[in-house]
């Protein structure tokens, strides 16, 4: 049986539900995979996007930024967190990650050593 690399979480909390790397299976509902479908993009993409603009990072932000207010919008209004925090403590967290985010290089050039 071939072993697969277990990868040691940088924080302690990433464990459990909150590991780095996850795989789901979940069901795509019909109207989705027919407007990805129809404009041409997969189910997966569409996913990916999303996760990339709402988590402020560096990878692929340029031109991004409506998209990503829409989301953070999206995220407080539905609610999450607004049990433990007030939506301007939520908004802050967004402007940070977004901070944080900005700190890595545009373009990162490879060297060759």
């Amino acid at each position: 049986m071939k072993k697969t690399a277990q990868t040691k979480p940088l924080l302690k909390w990433q464990t459990g539900a909150y590991k780095c790397r996850a795989s789901f299976t979940f069901f795509l509902p019909y109207q989705f995979l027919l407007l990805c479908k129809l404009m041409e993009v997969t189910p997966e993409d569409v996913i990916r996007d999303f996760i990339t603009n709402l988590d402020c990072g560096s990878w692929e932000r340029e031109g991004k930024d409506k998209a990503k207010e829409h989301l953070i919008n999206y995220f407080i209004e539905c609610g999450y967190g607004q049990k433990f925090y007030t939506i301007e403590d939520i908004r802050q967290m967004f402007k940070e990650m977004d901070s944080l985010g900005a700190l890595f290089p545009k373009k990162v050039i490879k060297r060759s050593w």
